[in-house]
């Protein structure tokens, strides 16, 4: 039988999980198109793809983090992996974002953040663990 005590821990603990999430993204080719971001909520396995023309690797990769967090529980606890080393540095706040597009994306997830009472770090994972990769892989390969 469990305590009061350790049943109250216990639900803290389940609580405060943090909800992991799956971002990746593709730039465009010269020629504009084949740029697209998705996502992957692993336990829930909720998700969303997109093929959008015309964006960078990073906008993608932000565009990506902005759909998600703005689908999770307020007041959640979130670790956003990426294979964008620059992206879980800036999110992280270990370094500056200087392209505008970028800067008014990070201020849209710094809205979204306030908003829905968000705490989120970001983690880099390699490409191969990446499930939102896979997600945009076999997506462009059905297009």
């Amino acid at each position: 039988m469990i305590s009061t005590t350790a049943a109250v821990r216990q639900h803290d603990q389940q609580h405060h999980k943090p909800i992991i999430v799956h971002c990746n993204s593709s730039g465009a080719r010269a020629d504009g198109t084949g740029s697209g971001f998705a996502w992957i909520r692993l336990d829930t396995s909720e998700a969303h793809i997109a093929l959008v023309n015309g964006l960078t690797a990073n906008v993608a990769e932000c565009r990506a983090i902005l759909s998600a967090l703005r689908l999770m529980p307020k007041g959640a606890t979130v670790c956003i992996c990426s294979c964008s080393e620059v992206t879980c540095n800036q999110l992280n706040g270990l370094c500056s974002v200087s392209n505008p597009t970028l800067a008014n994306l990070h201020g849209k997830i710094a809205s979204v953040l306030h908003e829905r009472q968000l705490t989120v770090t970001a983690k880099w994972i390699p490409k191969m663990q990446n499930l939102a990769d896979k997600m945009l892989k076999r997506m462009k390969l059905q297009a």
